[in-house]
């Protein structure tokens, strides 16, 4: 089972103050994992909350890239929770799916 990832940032909470302008504040992330064989998918989302910014590492709001998001995302990741945690979590989910280790049944002389 090969799996693609790939981490989307819907939402960039910035700092309102004027030193930095828009200064990175908080990042919502989704992390998507998608089995290349037959696109079963399995998706994951979060927060994180940045620290100040550095001056001498300052990147402009419209100069950031997804890559910048992802550094600071695994960056800010604290206790068990890392990237390699949420990816295997994300493939065990994918493996549920297709093998579900639970399904709803009735007795058939139930009546509804």
């Amino acid at each position: 089972m090969t799996i693609s990832y790939e981490w989307r940032f819907d939402t960039i909470e910035v700092s309102t103050a004027s030193d930095p302008e828009d200064a990175a504040q908080v990042l919502h992330w989704r992390l998507i994992a998608t089995d290349d064989a037959d696109g079963v998918s399995s998706d994951v989302y979060g927060s994180v909350t940045l620290g100040s910014p550095d001056p001498d590492d300052f990147i402009e709001f419209d100069d950031i890239t997804n890559a910048n998001c992802v550094d600071w995302t695994v960056a800010a990741m604290t206790g068990d929770v890392t990237e390699d945690s949420l990816k295997a979590a994300l493939a065990a989910q994918i493996i549920a799916q297709r093998n579900p280790p639970r399904v709803s049944k009735r007795p058939s002389g139930w009546s509804r």
